[in-house]
């Protein structure tokens, strides 16, 4: 019974030690004067996906919370997680991994769709717009790496059928492909069940792959560096020189030469969902820990806490000028902007408002992306 007071005393001496942090956090956001600064612009528009207790679907909004316009029309059953908008480099369109296929929902004509006979799988666009790439494995543990016009028309080229065999393990499954801003290489996961744990839970391995757009080779890049884990959440730098993902640690990333780094972050309860972001200019990474949307260079150096004593966040991505970031707080629920040094603060969307610009049924919002201005 000692023992069991012990930590109870343990627990609630610890509540109190977070909730005086969380308060003096809070004071000292109230009395920086550089956050009493207004958000810069109320310009542009988001892209969210919106959850509801049948559906997935995608609106876009305009970044002051006003204008919502709903993008798909998903079925209630089975209810699929789409995961973020594959969206077109222009901003104008975005596809869609259904049943059937592939499926192009333009930007500007809410509601319709273009089917494509494309296969499915994850999917990616290429910088000029023109094609699509899709990623699949079949039951063989063979990859496929598909390149098609983004219209329909031409052939569909499979880009792995020279590649040699990555079988191994249970099973394996395949996630994130990202084409790189110059458009001439991809990266992806492969991910391998290689056993089970003496309690019967499965052990996964991640590989980081680059394949060339000519299909002349592939690349494990976890085995140039097996001491830096990739977790997943992968991100290309605008100007096209460093992958950025989520670590064991942390965040992580390698560039063209194969200079890896990896630096320490205060996980959020989300961690499988860290999405470190990039500013338009490459210099800076949006991430997020247990207490604030944070920012860094890219070594993890020069690091800050935007939203500490305000809103801990998640899923940082700027605007297209780099100037603003938005980003989902209140456990999903609501929509913030804020400027790029943490003032303006503004949460512009609320799902659970009366005045919800939201269809009604609306639960949860997540993976804002901006459109371009």
């Amino acid at each position: 019974m000692l023992f069991i007071g012990s930590c109870l005393a343990l627990s609630v001496a610890a509540g109190v030690l977070n909730y005086r942090d969380d308060a003096r956090d809070a004071a000292a956001a109230r009395a920086d004067t550089r956050l009493q600064r207004p958000l810069v612009s109320t310009s542009g528009r988001i892209l969210l996906l919106v959850e509801t207790a049948m559906t997935y679907d995608t609106y876009v909004v305009n970044a002051d919370g006003t204008g919502a316009v709903r993008l798909t029309h998903s079925p209630p059953m089975p209810r699929r997680y789409p995961g973020p908008a594959v969206l077109s480099p222009d901003g104008r369109r975005m596809a869609i991994v259904r049943d059937d296929g592939i499926s192009l929902v333009r930007i500007d004509r809410p509601g319709e769709s273009t089917p494509l006979p494309g296969p499915g799988g994850w999917l990616a666009w290429s910088p000029d717009g023109r094609q699509l790439a899709s990623l699949g494995i079949d039951a063989h543990k063979r990859l496929h790496l598909k390149v098609f016009d983004a219209d329909g028309s031409g052939e569909v080229r499979d880009l792995a059928t020279t590649w040699p065999s990555i079988a191994e393990g249970y099973e394996q499954y395949v996630s994130e492909l990202i084409w790189s801003p110059d458009g001439n290489r991809f990266a992806f996961l492969l991910r391998t069940v290689i056993g089970k744990s003496a309690r019967g839970a499965y052990n996964t391995r991640s590989d980081l792959y680059l394949a060339p757009l000519n299909g002349s080779g592939l690349q494990n890049l976890s085995r140039e560096n097996a001491e830096i884990g990739v977790a997943g959440d992968l991100a290309w730098s605008p100007d096209g020189k460093r992958l950025a993902f989520r670590s064991h640690r942390g965040i992580g990333t390698v560039d063209t030469e194969l200079k890896w780094t990896d630096f320490d972050i205060q996980l959020h309860e989300s961690r499988t969902n860290q999405r470190p972001a990039w500013s338009p200019d490459s210099r800076r990474l949006g991430w997020f820990n247990r207490f604030s949307i944070a920012t860094s260079d890219p070594d993890g150096g020069q690091q800050q806490e935007l939203t500490r004593g305000r809103d801990a966040g998640v899923q940082p991505a700027w605007s297209p000028d780099g100037s603003r970031l938005a980003f989902v707080c209140e456990e999903f629920r609501a929509l913030c902007v804020m400027n790029d040094d943490g003032s303006g603060l503004t949460r512009v969307i609320d799902v659970r408002s009366g005045a919800s610009v939201f269809e009604r049924g609306a639960q949860r919002i997540s993976f804002p992306v901006w459109l371009s201005e």
